[in-house]
């Protein structure tokens, strides 16, 4: 493999991970066990809550990896990325009650709040996404 980080690698295999989880859930459910049908709502619980929470939280952990690297390496435009990525996911949050108290005519209200839900989501799914391909490919033994 040329490139290790590709983005491909974590499509990939994500692609993989919610064809076999749904498999799962096929199975869970055509097993007419209570049983085995808790136990896979008690998981599904449990990641549902550690999806949420790093979610809603990662702004935080942006911030916090812009601190880290502020301290210990230089204050270039590129090191600050995660800083005002954390500072945009915080901003927009607050754009949609922004807009409210703006009095913006109800379209654009309607525009500015998709776009602010489009970055919200696809920030975290590209970061996710990423993350997954570079613990994948930690993971895989290089050949010489």
């Amino acid at each position: 493999m040329t490139e290790k980080r590709r983005f491909i690698n974590g499509i990939v295999f994500n692609g993989f991970l919610a064809t076999a989880v749904g498999e799962l859930a096929i199975l869970v459910f055509q097993s007419d066990s209570r049983n085995v049908y808790y136990i896979a709502l008690a998981a599904a619980i449990v990641a549902f809550l550690i999806i949420l929470f790093f979610y809603l939280f990662g702004f935080l952990l942006f911030l916090w990896n812009a601190y880290i690297v502020w301290k210990k390496e230089s204050h270039t435009l590129s090191n600050m990325l995660t800083l005002f990525i954390g500072l945009g996911l915080i901003a927009l949050f607050f754009v949609p009650m922004l807009a409210n108290l703006l009095h913006v005519p109800e379209d654009l209200r309607i525009f500015i709040g998709t776009i602010s839900t489009v970055f919200l989501l696809y920030i975290p799914l590209f970061f996710y996404l990423y993350l997954s391909s570079l613990i994948i490919l930690s993971i895989q033994p290089t050949t010489v």
